[in-house]
């Protein structure tokens, strides 16, 4: 296996990806001619783009096409957009039969959830549309309270403003709980204080959703059409709970206030699902590997079926 780099500040994480690579490319400084011809140079057969269309990425490298096979995958959500990318990797619960999702890549699925997980921490995503739609959850639930936790609010003013939203909509802030993100054995410790998670949207959570379910949280989310709005999903159905699963707004406050009325419910997932979660897919690498192995060999026989 071979990997370039483009990380302009190595840290603990890349000394551990680096150990685990057979070959390794630091690609800062190369232009993204230089780094082609590496490529090309190495015999790569399937080359596989983590970043997207995000920073330091090395997209224009692609446009080279120094692979015969290039694929996305993983760090991004949307298309690249380059006609010198064949593949985008993801599953059929992202991206279902007939989705609207626009690419220019031929969209492959893998046979089970496109991602694995191990017990880390994202961003928050609330929006205006969300900040109504918890508010009235909050009015349906008197005596329930809303945990915000994240980086930015840290930021005074912006703990104001958030206030200021659910005050806009009848929520007062003594009924928000608004809290910086700490470190992550505080951040995993908070999740004793959440009854449900409720799911931004349309950018819906990741490594966060996986997070929460790890912790014995439920998780309601509202699937959309794109990418974007459909990772929590996957994550829910790799761990046999595509019930928190919602359709249509309606359909999550109602998942919501079902759940807020069963505590039991509430109690047996909070001692069981971490063991559930274990046995899934989602925490299975191996097969996460061998599947996409197994993808990337039908990608070379297609490849060589050409040639």
């Amino acid at each position: 296996m071979f990997c370039y780099a483009n990380v302009a500040n190595p840290d603990e994480v890349t000394a551990s990806l680096k150990d685990s690579a057979d070959h390794w490319c630091a690609t800062v400084g190369m232009t993204d001619a230089q780094l082609a011809k590496r490529i090309h140079r190495d015999g790569i057969d399937i080359l596989v783009d983590l970043a997207g269309h995000t920073a330091g990425h090395r997209l224009g490298a692609f446009c080279y096409q120094p692979a015969p096979v290039q694929v996305s995958y993983l760090g991004y959500c949307a298309t690249t957009g380059l006609e010198t990318m064949d593949y985008w990797l993801t599953d059929a619960v992202i991206h279902p039969a007939g989705s609207i999702e626009q690419a220019v890549e031929t969209i492959v699925r893998l046979p089970r959830c496109w991602v694995g997980y191990q017990p880390s921490l994202d961003r928050t995503k609330v929006t205006p549309r969300v900040i109504a739609v918890w508010s009235e959850i909050l009015q349906a639930l008197p005596g329930a309270m809303l945990f915000l936790k994240a980086r930015q609010y840290a930021d005074e003013p912006t703990r104001q403003w958030l206030i200021g939203q659910f005050a806009g909509h009848g929520i007062g802030g003594s009924r928000l709980r608004i809290e910086a993100a700490g470190s992550m054995a505080e951040y995993l410790a908070a999740y004793h204080a959440v009854d449900i998670a409720l799911d931004p949207f349309p950018r819906t959570g990741g490594v966060t959703t996986a997070d929460a379910l790890w912790m014995g949280v439920p998780v309601i989310t509202l699937a959309g059409q794109r990418f974007i709005e459909r990772h929590s999903a996957s994550l829910l159905f790799a761990v046999d709970h595509g019930d928190w699963v919602a359709g249509s707004i309606g359909e999550y406050k109602e998942k919501v206030l079902t759940l807020a009325g069963d505590p039991a419910r509430r109690r047996q997932l909070r001692a069981t699902q971490r063991e559930w979660m274990a046995a899934s897919p989602l925490l299975d690498a191996e097969d996460l590997a061998s599947q996409i192995e197994a993808t990337f060999r039908q990608w070379w026989k297609k490849y060589l079926g050409k040639t």
